[in-house]
């Protein structure tokens, strides 16, 4: 984490103290149970992944109205590619998924460490890293 800047740093912070209520709902409710270090709002470059688990290479997001705004859509393409070509697998939730069938969202997160873990491959997402 040495090479991330000092104010990405402060900002994941900040970011920590400040979770939405679906990213909460995900970290307490499921991430935080999960036989895999997970860590939240964690700097990766110039960017901050929601979650993320080093040994597992995977990073979750859970996106907001914001991420589908054009100026959203560029900025999450370009961390998206940013985060695919440091070999991290990414997969994309919404706010609204998580609100309204968080079991869903769990299990397509499990279904991903599973294989992951197994195989390495991630079941199903698409080129922009939204689970099917």
């Amino acid at each position: 984490m040495r090479d991330v800047p000092a104010h990405i740093r402060r900002y994941a912070r900040a970011m920590r103290r400040s979770m939405t209520p679906e990213e909460r709902r995900i970290w307490h409710d499921f991430l935080s149970c999960s036989p895999y270090h997970f860590r939240r709002q964690y700097p990766i470059g110039g960017y901050i992944a929601d979650f993320y688990s080093h040994c597992l290479r995977l990073v979750i997001e859970i996106d907001g109205g914001q991420h589908f705004e054009q100026d959203g859509c560029t900025y999450d393409m370009k961390r998206t590619a940013y985060m695919q070509a440091k070999r991290l697998r990414v997969l994309r939730f919404t706010n609204a998924q998580v609100r309204k069938d968080f079991l869903s969202v769990c299990e397509g997160i499990r279904r991903a460490i599973q294989d992951i873990a197994e195989v390495g491959v991630i079941r199903s997402a698409d080129e922009s890293g939204r689970m099917l």
